[in-house]
């Protein structure tokens, strides 16, 4: 689970950082730990983040490829990632995803793998090599990645992506995200698709409303943003309630871009009387609609199934981790589903 958001080279310095922290306690829910940004680098920041506190992400630099794929440990030191231009994902279990740039004919991106094994970094080959554009999205911890390729001058042909360059394309629309289960949420038509592992394809009734993007947790609640007659706002759908737009704080209107297994979630935020365009703020906010932390101006990229948070300020990758443990929501409707239709995809091509 992860977002996807491509990163801005930032300016390489540390300001006053402008954090609001609270939760129904009044403690401060969040330690706040920055990363470093090693010589040569512009800035840049994390994009996603795993239950264990690391990060990948990546940094810009000068020359004719623009940025390098990084992932930082606990101890804040980065380590690269080989040939990578940028780690979208990171799952619990180590492996990580992303793309790669060159130039070329045509300048190409190609989604790429590695795995983080006791503190240290073994390239795959490709996740996926048809010779054409393409870009990994996420990662799950049985290493299934998922993505969107063109090919043949087609438009993002979506396609799943297991171990040792085991390759399928999916009968669906654009792939946003992957859960840990293996249930794969897309946007089809302006329309939430899911597809299970068994192959199972559910597209549930937005009712009327048009569906633009989608972050799935474990227990297969998505959550994304929506166009709406006066712009975009923001859903939460699960399988037992399905669709509710009462997912954002009293008072706010504003973009999700990622979901915990706690319920937390991350993205944007407008007071809904002064409207979009007024306010840019950042801010994570649990499923009772309180506000845990704001950050004006500092984006927030990637939030793990724990909700543990990663950003930039400045340029620098920051964590926030949570200083509590926060318990799953009761009630949380598991999946559970099986994996007899993807089993080929997680398998070891024999020697």
């Amino acid at each position: 689970m992860k977002t996807t958001t491509h990163i801005a080279v930032g300016i390489l310095y540390i300001s006053i950082l402008m954090l609001y922290c609270s939760d129904e306690s009044g403690a401060d829910p969040y330690v706040t730990r920055f990363l470093q940004v090693p010589q040569g680098y512009l800035g840049g920041g994390g994009l996603a983040v795993n239950d264990s506190g690391f990060v990948v992400g990546s940094l810009g630099k000068a020359g004719p490829r623009g940025e390098d794929a990084f992932v930082w440990g606990l101890d804040g030191v980065p380590k690269k990632l080989w040939t990578l231009g940028a780690a979208i994902d990171i799952s619990n279990s180590g492996y990580i995803t992303g793309y790669s740039e060159y130039a070329g004919p045509i300048y190409k991106l190609h989604a790429m793998g590695a795995r983080l094994d006791g503190g240290s970094y073994d390239p795959y080959p490709p996740y996926i090599d048809f010779n054409q554009t393409s870009q990994a999205v996420a990662v799950n911890d049985s290493g299934i990645a998922v993505g969107n390729s063109s090919d043949n001058g087609s438009a993002g042909r979506p396609y799943i992506s297991g171990l040792y360059g085991t390759n399928a394309w999916l009968p669906i629309g654009a792939v946003c995200d992957i859960s840990d289960n293996g249930v794969i949420c897309s946007v089809e038509g302006r329309q939430l698709t899911t597809i299970a592992p068994d192959g199972t394809i559910l597209r549930p009734d937005s009712n009327g409303q048009k569906v633009v993007t989608a972050h799935i947790n474990s227990f297969g609640t998505i959550a994304g943003v929506w166009s709406t007659s006066y712009g975009y706002s923001s859903y939460i759908w699960s399988p037992q309630a399905g669709f509710s737009s009462n997912c954002l704080p009293a008072g706010f209107d504003g973009r999700i871009e990622g979901i915990s297994d706690t319920g937390v979630m991350i993205g944007s935020l407008h007071p809904i009387t002064t409207g979009e365009a007024s306010y840019s703020g950042f801010a994570a906010w649990n499923s009772k609609g309180t506000i845990l932390l704001t950050t004006q101006n500092t984006p927030l990229y990637g939030i793990s199934n724990n909700g543990t948070i990663t950003g930039s300020v400045n340029g620098v990758p920051v964590v926030w981790e949570p200083a509590v443990v926060v318990p799953e929501p009761a009630g949380v409707y598991s999946l559970g589903i099986g994996l007899p239709l993807f089993t080929l995809l997680s398998r070891r091509k024999k020697a």
